[in-house]
């Protein structure tokens, strides 16, 4: 019998396990490695006493370079499921029993980890699970009848690519705990509009993930923000390419609404997309005024603005928006405090050639000029001193003028006037043709030409007719209201009006008319029975 045998038998059965694993760890590293030992049972530090609860925990996220150790925060345990392990993540094999062993093992960059006695283990690609599983297969064949198992003490740190429409497009280490939102902060964010360097808004609706092995993932940061669906802020893997685009279709949702701003549609681009995009109706929409929807025209550059009653079923309506529109959920207190705005107001609905309306809500405090900003300011043509509000009060309504060049031109505040519920602000349109009325043979608006005098617009209009009165009657009227006698002297201006009065004739006129008709009747008749009598004779 050999001396190993003799002093096996001699050894008590806890001695016995006690040198066996030992026997074991020193077959496992001194052939293979060459080293004594007292280095290996250091790296591997074989202990009476079972490890500390804080030695497998994982370390803190590091970037690029750095090595520091810390707790990783973590919102959920790692699903071993769906977690894909690679190069760069940390093991750690544990004995326990009567002896206590623990043995970190990185994966290197060849996606292999190399355990003691046992060699070289596929790990990366692999999930968690699965890795773990073939750990256990390979390090059970070499240490049979040993309690042991392997944990995921320090996930990766790796490079994933921001490219597109971001403040800071680069690479950006992560770690597969990580999600989008992160590597998109590293990049400070989407960008926003420069006017210096001229670029657009970053999506948030369409940013694409793609990954290496040639799959696409779509994100909507929108709908993460909005209702949490996680499934729209993934995880992030190894190489992944984050590809965030501009903005396409952009529309801006004011009033009733939970969250109003400005928000890009990509799925039905309609109302309903626009009211889901800014988190839903609020409990102060009414359904008793119809939706606001302002266009801009990009072939005339025309705002116009529409209205969408609300369906007997209280659904929103079908309407398919465009870029750039402007969309409007009335509020209950529209309904009693609003002021009416009509005329020459951007945006306002055009009920025809000469005439917009737009209504507002009225706030505390609000005066002409809080409101025709709010309104989006003046059209083209409009008349900034023939301006003026009609309010009512009593069975009464008054007039007050205003002059909104020196209000929004010189800025004079002291051409500011406050307004209150119910007013009417009305901005004309200021004609730049000459209107001509009255008994001419075709009345109706003329061109401006400053080298024609009054009588020559007259004629334009084919002169006179046989009802006109005489020159001296002729009359101009400006945009102002003042009137004066036509002359050769006088000066036409863009907007006038020329007036021909018709001819009227007095009572004792009339009668005179009537009684010469009568006669002319009579006479005629009697001309014509003489005619006759003679050719029958």
């Amino acid at each position: 019998m050999s001396l190993f045998c003799l002093l096996r038998a001699c050894l008590s059965p806890e001695n016995r396990v006690r040198m066996a694993i030992l026997n074991m760890m020193l077959l496992a590293t001194q052939p293979a490695q060459g080293a004594d030992f007292r280095t290996f049972a250091s790296q591997a530090a074989p202990d009476i006493t079972a490890p500390s609860a804080s030695a497998p925990t994982p370390s803190g996220p590091t970037k690029a370079g750095d090595n520091s150790e810390g707790t990783l925060p973590l919102e959920a345990p790692i699903d071993p499921q769906t977690y894909i392990c690679g190069a760069g993540d940390q093991f750690q094999l544990n004995f326990w029993g009567r002896q206590n062993a623990s043995l970190r093992f990185p994966v290197d960059p060849s996606g292999q980890a190399f355990v003691p006695k046992v060699g070289y283990v596929q790990i990366a690609g692999l999930s968690l699970k699965d890795a773990t599983e073939s750990l256990h297969k390979a390090v059970g064949r070499f240490y049979p009848g040993l309690s042991f198992d392997f944990s995921l003490v320090k996930p990766r740190t790796f490079l994933v690519h921001v490219v597109g429409s971001v403040e800071k497009p680069g690479i950006y280490p992560a770690h597969a705990t990580d999600r989008l939102t992160q590597a998109l902060a590293e990049a400070g964010g989407r960008s926003h509009p420069d006017s210096k360097e001229e670029r657009g808004t970053g999506s948030i609706r369409r940013i694409e993930i793609q990954r290496r092995n040639g799959t696409k993932l779509a994100a909507d940061l929108l709908l993460y923000d909005l209702y949490g669906e996680t499934k729209n802020n993934p995880f992030l893997s190894d190489g992944d390419v984050i590809v965030v685009p501009f903005e396409s279709m952009v529309v801006k949702v004011t009033g009733a609404v939970q969250r109003p701003g400005e928000y890009e549609l990509i799925d039905t681009k309609d109302i309903a997309e626009a009211v889901k995009a800014a988190g839903g109706p609020r409990s102060t929409q009414t359904r008793n005024l119809p939706i606001l929807v302002s266009r801009r025209d990009p072939a005339n550059d025309r705002l116009s603005q529409f209205q969408l009653p609300f369906p007997p079923s209280g659904d929103i309506p079908a309407l398919a928006l465009r870029n750039n529109d402007r969309v409007h959920f009335p509020t209950a207190d529209e309904l009693e405090r609003s002021v009416t705005l009509v005329g020459a107001i951007r945006g306002a609905t055009q009920t025809d050639e000469a005439t917009g309306v737009m209504r507002l809500r009225y706030e505390q405090g609000d005066t002409v000029r809080t409101l025709l900003e709010r309104a989006g300011g003046l059209g083209p043509g409009a008349d900034f001193r023939g301006s003026y509000i009609v309010r009512a009060k009593g069975n009464e309504k008054i007039v007050i003028p205003l002059d909104l060049e020196a209000l929004l031109v010189y800025r004079d505040t002291k051409a500011d006037r406050p307004v209150l519920i119910g007013d009417v602000i009305n901005v004309p349109y200021q004609r730049h043709g000459i209107m001509i009325e009255g008994a001419v043979v075709r009345p109706g608006v003329y061109q401006f030409n400053p080298r024609l005098r009054g009588t020559d617009y007259i004629a334009i209009a084919g002169g006179p007719s046989k009802m006109a009165q005489d020159t001296d009657n002729y009359r101009l009227v400006t945009p102002r209201g003042k009137t004066e006698q036509l002359s050769e002297k006088t000066t036409v201006q863009p907007g006038d009006t020329l007036i021909v009065p018709e001819r009227t004739f007095s009572r004792a006129e009339v009668t005179q008319i009537v009684i010469a008709s009568i006669t002319l009747a009579v006479l005629a008749a009697s001309v014509g029975v003489t005619a006759y009598t003679v050719t029958h004779k």
